[in-house]
């Protein structure tokens, strides 16, 4: 079986960052704290802290590509279009951030796949729309069902919020690229995905 993972990247090393994994069938979500924790010692902890979990497939919250600057809209990717996605420049130290981590990790395990995701895209099909659902307990706790019910992903208790959540929702779209349940809105060699 493959190991999946999916992070909601932080912009900042000591950021809201949460990773979760899907190995052997078992979910793991590692929330900002115990991610914090477990990478805050150096720079490259975090990276380090990656590599031990010998991903297959990761997905990431966070620009790994830049708009082609020689284009009318150059501030946006197809995929920021096709999603309602923010710019990576207007993410700055976000996309600086995951470019480096993008980078790092490659340098050592080249094999590992990655592609972008959008927890709001996750969202969007579990609930049909993603209006609200970061501010909304209820909206949270129906999510967790969801992935629950479709996925048949035992989650923690309580059910993961916030940042952690949607590490769970990146995961989410990591197992539907996995599967071949996703469409590309990419225009380089890391796919930018929307599950279907």
């Amino acid at each position: 079986m493959a190991t999946l993972v999916g992070i909601d990247l932080g912009g900042r090393t000591t950021g809201r960052t949460a990773v979760s994994v899907l190995k052997g069938g078992q979910l793991s979500v590692y929330g900002t704290a115990e991610v914090h924790a477990r990478s805050a010692d150096h720079p490259n902890a975090f990276t380090d802290f990656l590599l031990e979990l010998e991903a297959d497939v990761i997905g990431v919250d966070a620009p790994l590509s830049l708009p082609d600057v020689t284009q009318a809209d150059y501030l946006r990717r197809p995929g920021d279009r096709a999603l309602g996605a923010l710019s990576p420049f207007t993410l700055g130290e976000l996309t600086a951030r995951a470019l480096h981590l993008h980078h790092a990790y490659r340098s050592v395990r080249p094999h590992t796949a990655w592609v972008e995701v959008y927890p709001k895209t996750v969202a969007g099909l579990l609930l049909g729309s993603a209006r609200g659902y970061k501010r909304s307990a209820a909206l949270q706790q129906t999510l967790a069902e969801g992935i629950i019910e479709r996925y048949g992903w035992a989650l923690p208790r309580p059910y993961p919020t916030d940042d952690a959540l949607d590490s769970v929702l990146a995961l989410v779209a990591v197992w539907h690229y996995h599967t071949g349940a996703y469409r590309d809105h990419s225009t380089t060699e890391v796919p930018f995905i929307e599950p279907i």
